[in-house]
């Protein structure tokens, strides 16, 4: 596997209420994905990792990694990031937590 091109990497967990509102909200993001991740391409976002976090016993969260080719690039996708946010607030309880970095070591073995 080849090195990330990423320069700023964007980690986000997502908790719901439940598993309903986590299996609902899977389903909506296949159907939205179709619109949403061509404009986040075209606005330098080069790779999304979604994982469904586990080792939380009786937690419904999703762990999202995003890489971007640079700052200029997260600031871009950040509008198209916002509006899916307010889609998904109206939808059903969510509570997001964020963390953003630079890319300071990367180790392919």
């Amino acid at each position: 596997m080849s090195k990330s091109s990423a320069k700023l990497i964007n980690y986000t967990v997502q908790t719901y209420m439940n598993e309903r509102d986590m299996k609902f909200a899977e389903s909506q993001w296949q159907e939205r994905k179709k619109e949403y991740l061509p404009r986040l391409k075209e606005a330098g976002l080069k790779k999304m990792t979604g994982m469904r976090i586990w080792n939380k016993e009786g937690a419904f969260s999703v762990g999202w990694v995003f890489e971007y080719e640079s700052e200029e690039a997260f600031k871009n996708c950040r509008p198209i990031w916002q509006e899916i946010d307010r889609i998904e607030q109206s939808e059903y309880p969510l509570k997001t937590l964020s963390f953003r970095g630079v890319v300071i070591d990367e180790e392919d073995l």
